[in-house]
């Protein structure tokens, strides 16, 4: 994965990446995933309402976080990034850090619901096309 942007603007990267569709969040390293929340207006560390590793955004955000991979940047809908409200304290993020992905970024279905995937399994290789 070539970086993490958020409204266009790249805050993170490159990354090593995992494509599951058997995962629905996208999961990131404690850290990365704080890179990303800190340039989202309103996020805020969810540890204590959510889980370890969750963060709220504002339910009206119109933030686009969009992943690049091949040098071209695949924005996800804000309405799949929200997951919904919790508790008044805002809305859940979809990209959640845990140590699990320490040795790479694991990408789930809430990406992959904003793309055309290939896995590309005699080539050994995934590639993406926007869906418009």
């Amino acid at each position: 994965m070539d970086s993490v942007g958020v409204d266009g603007k790249t805050v993170h990267g490159p990354l090593s990446a995992i494509i599951d569709t058997g995962t629905t969040l996208i999961i990131g390293t404690q850290s990365d995933v704080r890179k990303v929340y800190n340039n989202i207006p309103g996020a805020k560390d969810a540890t204590s309402t959510v889980g370890p590793g969750f963060f709220t955004i504002p339910c009206s955000t119109t933030t686009i976080v969009s992943l690049s991979f091949g040098g071209t940047m695949f924005p996800i809908s804000p309405n799949l990034f929200n997951l919904g409200q919790v508790n008044g304290a805002g809305c859940v993020g979809a990209l959640v850090g845990n140590s699990i992905a320490a040795n790479g970024w694991i990408i789930g279905d809430v990406f992959l619901q904003n793309v055309y995937t290939i896995f590309d399994v005699g080539n050994l290789q995934v590639g993406f096309a926007s869906l418009k």
